[in-house]
């Protein structure tokens, strides 16, 4: 086999967040059977680098511009539904349920839902503090004159929007554009570190130990090619299911 194809093997690999991942689930859905402890660490290592970027791209993906415009209207209609619920109960009569919805809708809804009009961290903003203030005082009072659907919705809607909007309690959880980067430069160190220790089994005499290593190596190949052809405008980014997970790397049988 070409030396100099092997040094390539351990050459830095450029890709995106995208053809990572991709190059990653290629790899290790064929590492050796046979593979040693060494090599099978160096997978892990793979997995765990590629495993970050995609979560990362999950969390872009949720946040996405599209998606809150979704959540925020869906955040619309919960409080749109709630106040024009308690209107309806309102206008039953004289029951004492009746009365109470009125009085409600006027605590709650003074300047009706024009809260909703608001720019989106606006929105988000004046909705959790309305939220707080029912959980505070009023939510069994509405599960009782409405339906319990109403406030579960709510607080389903408002927590979505806040994580595609980068809000709310899980916000200092999310993925930064530095993580990202650091997550991507680990992945490139993997695969280099995962080609070197299959060159060091390497019997570049023996044609089935050299097989080993071209069967193992045939994704980083084709990236590599990829790459070529996409210089060329010849090649389209590689589909990708960024919710399912990269396969998992077992320790030998023996382990």
């Amino acid at each position: 086999m070409d030396h100099r194809r092997l040094a390539t093997y351990l050459r830095p690999t450029r890709f995106n967040s995208l053809s990572g991942v991709f190059l990653a689930g290629s790899l290790l859905s064929v590492v050796p059977p046979d593979a040693s402890e060494r090599v099978l660490a160096s997978a892990r290592r793979i997995r765990a680098a590629a495993e970050s970027v995609r979560e990362t791209l999950i969390e872009r993906a949720r946040r996405a511009p599209s998606k809150v415009r979704e959540q925020g209207a869906a955040l619309d209609d919960g409080w749109l539904g709630l106040r024009l619920a308690l209107e309806s109960r309102a206008r039953l009569g004289d029951s004492e349920g009746s009365l109470r919805a009125a009085t409600l809708l006027q605590k709650l809804f003074p300047d009706g839902t024009a809260f909703i009009r608001l720019p989106a961290q606006s929105k988000w903003a004046a909705s959790e503090v309305l939220l707080q203030r029912i959980d505070a005082g009023y939510a069994a009072e509405l599960d009782a004159l409405l339906h319990p659907d109403y406030l579960a919705f709510l607080r389903r809607a408002q927590e979505a929007y806040g994580r595609a909007l980068g809000l709310g309690r899980d916000a200092s959880q999310l993925p930064s554009s530095d993580a990202l980067r650091e997550s991507l430069s680990a992945l490139s160190v993997a695969i280099a570190d995962y080609a070197l220790s299959l060159l060091s089994e390497l019997d570049p005499e023996d044609e089935a130990s050299v097989s080993r290593l071209r069967r193992a190596m045939g994704p980083l190949d084709a990236h590599r090619a990829y790459l070529k052809a996409r210089r060329a405008g010849e090649a389209p980014e590689p589909e990708l299911d960024v919710d399912a997970p990269l396969p998992v790397i077992e320790p030998p049988p023996d382990a």
